[in-house]
């Protein structure tokens, strides 16, 4: 299933896997949103 939200709640309660398209590229997170996002805090 694809779900497109802006809700994080929502995303956190629901993903376990998050992909990203950038540049070009698959990215491939393992996780919930908010696990997403602390992984693109510490890539930066």
């Amino acid at each position: 299933m694809i779900v497109v939200s802006h809700d994080r709640y929502f995303l956190d309660r629901l993903v376990d896997r998050i992909f990203e398209v950038r540049d070009g590229e698959l990215r491939v997170f393992e996780g919930g949103y908010s696990d997403y996002r602390e992984r693109q805090a510490v890539q930066r």
